[in-house]
């Protein structure tokens, strides 16, 4: 299931940067990755507040692990790939369409909303 949604969600942010740049496939990809490192960070702050260990780790190393995912997450979400998830997007009704633009904005908008909530003091 988890990775329907974020088909839908690669599918709603290709569509909606299709309108601004000629090239929505780096853009695209780049959010489903911005956007799962915010669910892992999400998932860290939890823990954090709730069995107070604390697993963030320096700046440098989030970097790094940042730009890993997104190499593994473009080899994952290759140009041929992506056509087809966008394919199989465009077939939905306007109204599914409509809610997983809409979905897309509150899985990532939320949970840095949770994580400045929960890392307050």
């Amino acid at each position: 299931m988890h990775n329907m949604i974020y088909r839908n969600i690669l599918a709603s942010a290709f569509k909606t940067y299709e309108k601004y740049n000629d090239d929505p496939y780096f853009k695209s990809v780049v959010f489903i990755g911005t956007c799962q490192i915010v669910h892992i960070l999400l998932l860290l702050c939890i823990n954090k507040k709730v069995w107070g260990i604390n697993l963030f780790v320096g700046k440098a190393y989030l970097i790094f692990m940042y730009i890993a995912w997104m190499i593994i997450l473009f080899r994952y979400f290759s140009k041929g790939r992506v056509k087809v998830i966008v394919a199989k997007y465009e077939e939905k009704p306007l109204w599914q369409r409509r809610a997983w633009g809409t979905a897309a904005i509150v899985l990532f908008v939320a949970p840095l909303f949770l994580c400045m909530i929960l890392l307050r003091k």
